[in-house]
């Protein structure tokens, strides 16, 4: 039996990857255009940019290298081999001295200098520096950015169901609205549904940062229930806004944020399976009532808020790595 592909099937692959390779183009021509302008002095900074744009930035940079180019890398390689191959290759025409390699956090610093060049620096995750005046209300539990299967999204439903039936007074506010860059995933909008027919408020669109940030501040404990099998080594710049506002915040165990929760001694931090609802629900309840409350950070917390400033960050950024 034939099993090989119509014609068809073989033009469609052609054209499409004729078309990648197009942009490709397109897009490495834009980058050396925009670093033509700079100078010795220039620093250039690329931050969360998939490993594909990476490896293009910086081709076009090392092409004609005038100033730095600090690139913030934010994903994890999972262990997967042929990831590993992508970091690898995208990072395989940086040099020392005009390419400056960070992550935001320590752990994906050290998972991903051995697949670099050179050692990659670190630089934390930063936030705003805007501290709202709205006030927290008590019980609003919020759950912020695009819906993402990797985020927990579809573990929403179960945990708000098991609050409403436990009568908790809980009253979540759900950022659910879709990512534009993945692919139709119809679970999400199943629990969208879901959560809807719950009861629970439902914000479809995306915000400006003022208004996200008020949104933040309105709750008085954020559920970040992340996938700790990807999140392991992975920030989180809700995480950080929510723990500078005072609010508490639930996340998943086995996360960076759980692991930076103890290492930091964040106090409003409380780390659960968030494929168990009893317990995250219980957990929710216990966020809630230390979010209410007015927050003076430790010392310890108060310097990793202080780091995550966006002139602290800026300033760590051109220091360049050590």
């Amino acid at each position: 039996m034939n099993t090989a592909p119509a014609p068809s099937h073989f033009a469609a692959r052609a054209i499409a990857r004729i078309g990648r390779t197009l942009d490709q183009h397109r897009r490495r021509a834009a980058y050396r255009a925009l670093f033509a302008q700079g100078n010795t002095e220039a620093l250039w900074f690329l931050h969360t940019a998939p490993y594909p744009e990476i490896a293009l930035a910086i081709e076009a940079f090392m092409a004609a290298p005038m100033g730095r180019l600090a690139v913030m890398m934010r994903s994890d390689h999972d262990n997967v081999p042929a990831r590993m191959e992508q970091i690898r290759q995208a990072l395989s025409r940086a040099e020392k001295g005009h390419v400056d390699l960070w992550a935001d956090t320590v752990d994906l610093a050290e998972a991903l200098t051995p697949l670099a060049p050179y050692p990659v620096g670190c630089s934390p995750p930063p936030w705003t520096g805007r501290i709202p005046t709205v006030q927290p209300v008590r019980g609003r539990i919020g759950v912020f950015g695009a819906r993402r299967r990797q985020k927990g999204y579809t573990l929403l439903e179960p945990i708000a169901r098991v609050a409403q039936a436990r009568q908790t007074g809980l009253a979540f506010v759900v950022h659910g609205y879709a990512h534009r860059e993945l692919s139709v995933d119809p679970d999400l909008d199943t629990t969208t549904l879901a959560l809807c027919e719950l009861g629970v408020s439902v914000i479809d669109e995306i915000l400006p940062t003022a208004a996200m940030e008020d949104e933040i501040a309105a709750c008085s404990a954020v559920l970040l229930p992340y996938d700790p099998t990807i999140y392991r080594r992975g920030s989180s710049g809700m995480f950080v806004q929510a723990i500078a506002m005072g609010r508490a915040a639930v996340v998943s165990e086995g996360t960076w944020m759980a692991a930076e929760a103890r290492r930091i001694g964040l106090s409003r931090v409380i780390a659960v399976d968030p494929t168990d609802p009893e317990a995250t629900t219980g957990a929710l309840i216990t966020a809630a009532c230390m979010g209410i409350e007015p927050f003076t950070p430790t010392a310890p917390e108060a310097a990793w808020i202080r780091a995550s400033l966006p002139d602290n960050v800026l300033k760590t950024v051109v220091a360049g790595p050590r």
